[in-house]
């Protein structure tokens, strides 16, 4: 006897088909696949951006209390490139070499404070060509400098109008994240003073360093167009050290060999 199938013959013939997308569904997952990447392309890229400006001010922070220990040992922070060949005092170690183009790291006076000192002088985010050793330069008029000074640094928030609406740094800057065009590409001194300004390279701020032993951010004052230099800038000649409030004030924008130790009486000059 023939035993029959029980299975639909339509059935077992469409059984092996598997069921492909169609045009229109193919066209949606792409589209929801593109929308998805366009959301999280900036995200991505803005946490790299912050993470460069994070690293960036974590160097500040370890370079400030580099400076403090230092002067914590010594009793005054160390000083620039006008105060290195006479007693070997520059920070950044540009004029302690040996030798005219040898490498400014290891001579930095701070630099046995640092770990891995030779990358903490270098924010994560430079474009600088001439210097290729370090982003943070030193404030000149603070060379010698007690680490108990309190004195209020100021400076103007139009630049062209210095001598109205003066601000405060929340202490007194040591090191600032320099702008590489104006002019850390051009004069690696490690010396921030005279025309030099401030970067703006992270998001329109950058990065300092204070003699309290502290880092923190700063938006500087800038004109419209930053491959030129503008009068609505701020530049080193405009910070002031305020002696007596509302009355005595001293540019920080200089030094020289006599000057150092200065920023401790500079009522006195």
């Amino acid at each position: 006897m023939a035993v029959r199938s029980l299975v639909n013959p339509r059935t077992r013939r469409n059984s092996g088909l598997i069921r492909a997308f169609t045009l229109i569904e193919l066209l949606v997952v792409i589209s929801i696949i593109a929308l998805l990447i366009g959301l999280l392309l900036p995200a991505l890229s803005h946490a790299r951006e912050r993470a460069k400006q994070v690293g960036c001010l974590s160097n500040q922070r370890q370079l400030a209390l580099a400076f403090l220990n230092y002067g914590n040992d010594f009793g005054v922070i160390p000083g620039c490139t006008d105060h290195g060949p006479r007693d070997n005092l520059d920070w950044s170690g540009y004029a302690n070499r040996h030798r005219p183009n040898e490498k400014a790291f290891p001579y930095g006076r701070i630099y046995p404070y640092v770990s891995n000192a030779a990358s903490a002088v270098e924010c994560p985010k430079a474009k600088r060509q001439a210097n290729k050793e370090y982003d943070y330069t030193f404030v000149a008029g603070m060379a010698g400098a007690r680490v108990d000074l309190q004195w209020r640094t100021l400076y103007p928030a139009d630049p062209m109008q210095p001598g109205r609406n003066l601000k405060a740094f929340q202490a007194m800057p040591i090191l600032i994240e320099e702008d590489e065009v104006w002019y850390n590409n051009s004069i690696p001194d490690g010396t921030w003073a005279w025309y030099d300004q401030f970067s703006n390279r992270h998001d329109g701020t950058c990065n300092l360093a204070f003699l309290d032993g502290s880092g923190g951010q700063f938006k500087s004052p800038k004109g419209p167009n930053d491959d030129l230099e503008e009068p609505g800038d701020l530049k080193a000649i405009l910070l002031w050290v305020e002696t007596t409030p509302g009355k005595n004030y001293s540019g920080l924008h200089k030094s020289s060999f006599d000057k150092f130790g200065w920023v401790n009486h500079p009522f006195a000059y």
